[in-house]
């Protein structure tokens, strides 16, 4: 069997590793802010009706797609090192294959056990955030005229925590754009030939489309509160609107219905009670068509969630979702991002013998 013909330039591993590793803290660093949004943000969406089918369905959304950026950047932090062991397997091999006076040691820019610092060194976890579900805040003046009669409870969901959630998705999905994994590990790969550089450049797309994925799941999230807290602002302000009416002209009827009670016996106190008592039963229906209004788009905006998510969960869920994850115990060739084999040097190896140390694939 013919041996491959090898091309390479190990440097080039090397700063593509260096690449991937940027990236990855990026990424991380990205992730552990939104985390720390999140948790600062529980309980934004209100514990009335909307709010609540509107918390079951982004709390679980918000686990699926943070479970998917954890598994994306431990992935790219595994692969890194990967990459940097290639580089310096093929610069062991290279040691390997000339003859015994031009032996060199491998250069020192290619360990062959990487060490990193940071989140990336490890598998990145992400706790779970505190549940949207939950209300701040008092319900407007005048709500108790029409508590009885409305049906729902007060909207109490808060707007700028759902906005600063918000914020948090959109940073992380432009922190997963921007470089793009393809165009920042490409470039240094380019006229390398290996048998393993096929499989890296199919990895290296792989790991583009997650990114897409996730980048436009947290769009989605972002979007869900950006939403549903423009909906609440427009359901809060017909409703307060309606209630500063409401109690205005109760007020009015109070004085009036007190000025005539002397000369009526209290009949006319009692019609301006009677009086209020109806005027708050048109509110109340008011009222009730406004947040049945609102908890029908918040059940909408909720399925939007689910169903945007379907091919994020599909694409992230588990460790193999991602190359470069599974085998994490140590074992130096990975999943199917399988870099330089150094059986492929063995036809160039004269008579330095084997002084590999490892490597990637080298055993």
């Amino acid at each position: 069997m013919t041996a491959p013909v090898l091309d390479v330039d190990p440097s080039a591993f090397g700063a593509a590793a260096l690449s991937l590793r940027s990236l990855e803290r990026t990424a991380s660093d990205a992730a552990l802010r939104l985390s720390s949004t999140l948790n600062s943000n529980g309980g934004m969406a209100g514990s009335d009706h909307g709010g609540t089918a509107w918390a079951v369905a982004y709390d679980g959304g918000a686990r699926e797609v943070l479970d998917g950026l954890a598994n994306y950047v431990s992935g790219l932090a595994h692969f890194s090192q990967l990459m940097a062991a290639t580089g310096a397997n093929h610069s062991v091999s290279e040691v390997n294959s000339v003859i015994p006076d031009q032996c060199a040691p491998p250069s020192s820019d290619y360990p062959l056990s990487p060490s990193y610092t940071g989140p990336g060194s490890t598998v990145l976890e992400l706790p779970t955030p505190d549940s949207a579900h939950g209300g701040s805040g008092a319900a407007p003046a005048g709500w108790h005229f029409i508590s009885g009669l409305v049906g729902y409870f007060w909207p109490n969901g808060h707007q700028g925590k759902l906005r600063a959630a918000a914020a948090g998705w959109s940073a992380m999905a432009s922190a997963l754009r921007e470089p793009n994994v393809s165009a920042i590990a490409t470039p240094h790969l380019t006229g390398q030939r290996s048998p393993e550089v096929p499989l890296i450049a199919e990895c290296v797309s792989e790991f583009g489309g997650h990114s897409e994925a996730l980048a436009q799941a947290c769009e989605n999230l972002g979007g869900a509160c950006r939403s549903y807290a423009d909906n609440l602002d427009d359901a809060h302000s017909q409703v307060i609107a309606e209630l500063r009416e409401l109690v205005e002209q109760s007020a009015a009827f109070a004085v009036i219905g007190a000025g005539l009670t002397i000369f009526t016996a209290g009949i006319s106190d009692a019609a301006a009670t009677g009086a209020v008592a109806a005027r708050a039963a048109a509110v109340a229906a008011r009222v009730g068509g406004i947040l049945g209004r609102l908890i029908e788009t918040a059940g909408r905006i909720a399925q939007s969630v689910v169903d945007a998510l379907d091919t994020v969960i599909t694409t992230t869920r588990g460790p193999q979702a991602v190359p470069g994850t599974q085998g994490q115990s140590g074992d130096s060739s990975v999943g199917e991002c399988n870099p330089a084999d150094q059986q492929s040097h063995q036809s160039r190896r004269r008579r330095c013998g084997d002084v590999s140390r490892g490597g990637v694939t080298g055993r």
